[in-house]
């Protein structure tokens, strides 16, 4: 069962890519949701609850939809010491993805980290070690991923 006010966001959530998916071409490249689909969220969730995640990084944001799924597994598996940290580059999906996080009420779970991945990265590997997180999503800048 997902918590009530997540659901209720992912549900609006889903309204708009619903919308944006009918009318791509009506929507700039630049606030394109470009979120994972609904049965995807479904199976990080059931896979996040079933191997007890508590500390996750995700790469590539957006507006916050897996940020959501990944929040309530986190908050089924602990208490207190959840954490998720999730990065994204563009000021108009970071600011969307606070609000739908706020209104969630799983901002105080979420971290957000604004600035290209690579950078970002680097960072989180000086302040949390190698093997902190239980989970890691890439889901952001397709074209480096071999690099």
């Amino acid at each position: 069962m997902i918590n009530e006010k997540i659901q209720n966001v992912l549900s609006r959530l889903e309204k708009d890519i619903n919308y944006e998916n009918s009318h791509r071409t009506e929507v700039p490249s630049e606030k394109r949701l470009n979120c994972i689909s609904k049965n995807i969220g479904m199976f990080y969730n059931i896979m996040l609850k079933s191997i007890n995640a508590k500390k996750i990084l995700e790469i590539g944001m957006s507006v916050g939809y897996s940020g959501l799924w990944f929040a309530d597994a986190v908050m089924s598996n602990t208490q207190s010491d959840g954490q998720i940290i999730t990065i994204d580059r563009e000021r108009f999906k970071i600011d969307n993805a606070k609000k739908n996080f706020e209104e969630a009420g799983v901002s105080s779970l979420i971290k957000i980290r604004d600035g290209e991945a690579r950078k970002v990265l680097h960072d989180i590997k000086e302040e949390f070690g190698k093997n902190y997180f239980d989970f890691i999503f890439i889901d952001a800048d397709k074209e480096s991923y071999i690099e």
